[in-house]
C-alpha cells in the first residue's frame, strides 16, 4: 500500500515579503485502512447463535436429498436459506459413537474462537435432546437421542477439488522434446492443475497458507489447532474465489488431543498424510504442512505432476521447477486477455519450491507455516510492483480561504503519477488528488520514506486558469510548499487482525 505519511513539514519560499499565512491544504490519509478495520470489527461482532432443529428442518426442506451438497465421515451437509442468507448445515450422524458431549462442547468452544478470512465461519449450532420410544424384546423402552448440527457460511463455488482438473482421472502425459546439447524430456500435464489463471491460482495458494497459519498459531489461549485432514475437498471457495479451510480439527473434535496417537486408528486421507503419521501415528504441525505441499502440487502440476515428482526425487529439483514454469508459461500465453511478465514465472518458481519443501520425508526438513507466509508476503509485495500492477493513494486538498487557490504537485515523475498534477480550488472548496506509484522492477523498501511529495500553492484571481500554472509563474509568485514524505507500507493480515 502506498501512503503519504501523516507527519509533514511546511516550507515557504517567499518572493515578496509578506506575513505568514496558513497553508490552504490539509492532507488526509487514504480511507482504505479504515474500511478494512471496520470490516474486521463487523465480523468479530457477529455472534454464534443456537438454532432449533425444527427451524433447520424447515430451511433444508426436512434435510432433503435435493439440498444435500456433501457428506463425510461425521455427517451430511445441506444447503439452506436462513434470514435471507444461504447457509450450509452439517447434520452429524446420530449413530456415530465417537461423539461425546465433553469433546463436542470443548472443541465447539474452540470453533467459536476461530475468526479468519480463510477459515470457514461458524454462524450457528443445534444441540437438542429428545426421547424416542422403541421396542426391545417386546418391551416398550425410551432411548435418548441427541441431535447435533453445525451451521456455516455457504460457499457457492464449492470445494477446491472441483477446480482442479484431472484428480483421480488417468489423463495421459504429453511428452515434448527440445534440442540443446542433448535431448531432454519435458512432461507437461494435460488439462490438470488449477483450472483458473495464475492470479486466481496464486490467490488460492496464498489464502490456504494464511488460513493454515492462523490455525497453527492458535486462538490466543495456548492451544493450537491441527487439521489432520487437509485436502482439496476440505477447502471451499466463495464467489470471489477466496479459499476457506473447512472441516478442520475433526480428529480433535471427536477424539483426544495428543502429540502422539497410541492406538491403531488413524483419521485422514491417504495421499495427503505425512509419512510419520502413516508409519508412527505421530502428530505435529508438520502433518498439515505436508498436506499443504501436496495441495500446492495439485494446483501447480496436477496429481500426475505430483506423482512424477515423487518418482524422480533423486533428480535435481531445478529440472522439475523448470518444467512447471514452462507449463504455466504456455498456459499464460494461451489465456485470452491475460497479461503476464517475469514476476509471474518467479511466483510459479517460489510456489513450486514451497511445495517441494513441504513434502520432505523428514518432518524437521519441512518449513513452518510462519516461514511459508514470510516468503509469500515478500513475493506478494514484488507482484504488487510488477508491470501490470500499480499502487495509489488518495489525498484531500482543502481550501479554507476566501480566495481561489492554484496548486501544483511536484514529485519524481519517473516513479509517481499525481492526478491532477495542478489545478484551481475555489474558495472554501475541496479537491482530491490521486498519487499512483508507477510499475517498478522491484518492490520499494518497506516503511522507509525515500521520496517526497511537494504541494505548491498560491492565491490567484477568480479568472485564473490551470493552464496558467507554469514553472515561470511559480518562480515569480509567492508560493507555499507542503512537503509530504512518501512510504510504501506492505501490510500483513496480522497487522490488521484485531482479534489478537
Amino acid at each position: 500500500m502506498l501512503q503519504v505519511m501523516h507527519r509533514w513539514s511546511r516550507r515557504r519560499r517567499p518572493v515578496q515579503k509578506r506575513g505568514k499565512r496558513t497553508s490552504p491544504f490539509r492532507h488526509r490519509a487514504s480511507p482504505l485502512v479504515l474500511q478494512i478495520y471496520e470490516h474486521i470489527v463487523f465480523i468479530l461482532e457477529e455472534e454464534v447463535t443456537g438454532i432449533e432443529l425444527n427451524l433447520l428442518e424447515k430451511v433444508t426442506n426436512q434435510f432433503s436429498e435435493e439440498l444435500k451438497i456433501g457428506s463425510g465421515g461425521f455427517g451430511e451437509v445441506y444447503r439452506g436459506v436462513l434470514n435471507g442468507c444461504e447457509i450450509a448445515v452439517k447434520k452429524l450422524y446420530l449413530t456415530n459413537r465417537s461423539i461425546d458431549d465433553k469433546s463436542f462442547t470443548n472443541e465447539f468452544r474452540q470453533l467459536m474462537k476461530v475468526q479468519h478470512e480463510n477459515i470457514i465461519r461458524l454462524i450457528g449450532y443445534c444441540y437438542e435432546i429428545r426421547h424416542k420410544h422403541t421396542k426391545d424384546n417386546g418391551q416398550l423402552v425410551f432411548s435418548q437421542v441427541i441431535d447435533r448440527a453445525l451451521c456455516f457460511e455457504y460457499m457457492p463455488e464449492g470445494s477446491l477439488a472441483k477446480h482442479i482438473s484431472g484428480i483421480d482421472v488417468g489423463l495421459p502425459l504429453i511428452q515434448l522434446y527440445y534440442l540443446s546439447s542433448e535431448y531432454h524430456n519435458i512432461f507437461l500435464w494435460a488439462d490438470e492443475s488449477c483450472k483458473h489463471d495464475w492470479s486466481t491460482t496464486f490467490k488460492i495458494i496464498k489464502g490456504t497458507c494464511e488460513g493454515l497459519h492462523y490455525l497453527h498459531r492458535g486462538t490466543g489461549d495456548g492451544k493450537h489447532i491441527y487439521h489432520l485432514d487437509l485436502k482439496p475437498d476440505n477447502i471451499l471457495l466463495d464467489k470471489d474465489m477466496v479459499p476457506k479451510i473447512a472441516d478442520f480439527g475433526l480428529s480433535r473434535l471427536f477424539g483426544e488431543s495428543k502429540t502422539h496417537i497410541t492406538n491403531t486408528r488413524m483419521e485422514g486421507t491417504l495421499g495427503f498424510m505425512a509419512p510419520e503419521y502413516i508409519h508412527e501415528c505421530a502428530i505435529s504441525p508438520k502433518n498439515d504442512v505436508f498436506s499443504l505441499g501436496v495441495i500446492i502440487f495439485y494446483l501447480l502440476a496436477g496429481q500426475k505432476g505430483y506423482n512424477d515428482y515423487c518418482e524422480s526425487r533423486s533428480s535435481p529439483g531445478q529440472q522439475f521447477i523448470d518444467r512447471v514454469q514452462e507449463y504455466w508459461k504456455k498456459r499464460m500465453r494461451a489465456s485470452v486477455g491475460y497479461t503476464w511478465d517475469k514476476i509471474d514465472l518467479l511466483a510459479v518458481k517460489i510456489c513450486t519450491e514451497i511445495a517441494m519443501s513441504c513434502v520432505e520425508k523428514e518432518r524437521r526438513d519441512r518449513p513452518s507455516t510462519n516461514k511459508i507466509i514470510d516468503e509469500l508476503h515478500q513475493l506478494d509485495a514484488q507482484m504488487q510492483m510488477s508491470k501490470k500492477d500499480s499502487e495509489s493513494v488518495t489525498g484531500l486538498l482543502t481550501n479554507m480561504t476566501e480566495n481561489s487557490i492554484a496548486f501544483n504537485v511536484k514529485t519524481n515523475k519517473r516513479k509517481y503519477s499525481p492526478q491532477p498534477s495542478k489545478g484551481i480550488i475555489p474558495p472554501c472548496s475541496k479537491s482530491y488528488i490521486i498519487v499512483t506509484l508507477r510499475a517498478q522492477e522491484e518492490a520499494p523498501p518497506n516503511m522507509q520514506c525515500l521520496d517526497t511529495l511537494i504541494v505548491q500553492s498560491t492565491r490567484v484571481s477568480e479568472d485564473f486558469t490551470s493552464q496558467e500554472i507554469t514553472q515561470h509563474f511559480l518562480e515569480e509568485a509567492e508560493v507555499d510548499e507542503v512537503i509530504l514524505p512518501i512510504a510504501y507500507v506492505a501490510f500483513e493480515k496480522s497487522d490488521l487482525d484485531v482479534s489478537k
